[in-house]
């Protein structure tokens, strides 16, 4: 065996756990895949800043502040000029008390921040629907504290698309991809079904846990849209 081969032949033990399901390959749901993941992201130049609490998505935009600790801090990133003018007005007219509300207790506002960011694109709202809950989670996890930096599942194309097989394969139900299409409340609500029936077999995986097993998993693929 050559140099090359080895290399290959030793790095399969750290290749991701799947399973084949009605002819589609799936990851694994569990605590060792997603710490895989992760291991994997935070080695990637172009996403560990990213996801570093003390730069993240600051660090694309040049801006460098050495805390994100405080309620205060959400409105230095809704100040960036990398976002719209209307969409900076929303985020920073917002109070502290009620931002921290709408952080810390999503589901009993109807995830209305969510809504806000989106509606404040305008005519571009349907682009921006998927940006406004990666807003909403990273700014979670950058200054809220304890199991509310959990608050936010993000909401994109390939998790939104290959979701259904997850779906059918932990909870035994079909639902189609329309159910949940820009409805966050049965979107959410779905994911954390899976994660309660992942906790029966004693796997607890966080909302970002699952949303980056999924992106990684299948962001190169085609999927068929349920």
């Amino acid at each position: 065996m050559n140099l090359i081969d080895r290399e290959l032949e030793s790095a399969r033990k750290y290749v991701l756990d799947t399973e084949i399901v009605d002819g589609n390959t799936l990851v694994k749901l569990n605590q060792d895949n997603v710490a895989r993941v992760e291991a994997m992201i935070i080695s990637d130049s172009e996403y560990r800043n990213t996801f570093n609490s003390s730069l993240g998505i600051l660090y694309k935009k040049g801006k460098n502040k050495d805390n994100l600790k405080s309620e205060d801090d959400i409105k230095y990133i809704g100040s960036s000029a990398y976002w719209g003018s209307e969409l900076r007005k929303v985020i920073c007219s917002l109070g502290k008390s009620e931002l921290k509300e709408y952080l810390y207790r999503p589901k009993e506002n109807n995830y209305k921040l969510i809504d806000l960011i989106t509606n404040a694109s305008g005519n571009e709202g349907n682009v921006y629907y998927s940006f406004a809950t990666k807003l909403c989670h990273y700014a979670c996890m950058y200054v809220v504290d304890g199991e509310e930096k959990d608050n936010f599942s993000i909401y994109d194309r390939v998790i939104k698309s290959s979701l259904p097989m997850y779906i059918e394969r932990y909870l035994n139900k079909s639902v189609k991809e329309k159910v949940y299409d820009k409805n966050y409340i049965e979107y959410i609500k779905l994911i954390d079904e899976i994660r309660d029936k992942l906790k029966e077999n004693n796997e607890v995986i966080s909302r970002n846990g699952l949303d980056h097993l999924l992106w990684y998993h299948h962001k190169g693929d085609k999927i068929k849209m349920y």
